[in-house]
């Protein structure tokens, strides 16, 4: 069980990073701005 809750927060952690940007970007595309070059990469 906890080795399950470990790999479930290991996942959620690699996708974290990935919400936020595209996060990031779809806030950008709604508001009308330009998506700048740090979100693209």
């Amino acid at each position: 069980m906890y080795a399950c809750l470990l790999d479930t927060r290991a996942l959620f952690a690699g996708m974290e990073e990935s919400v936020r940007l595209i996060a990031k970007i779809a806030g950008e595309v709604i508001s009308g701005r330009p998506v700048t070059r740090a979100a693209t990469r």
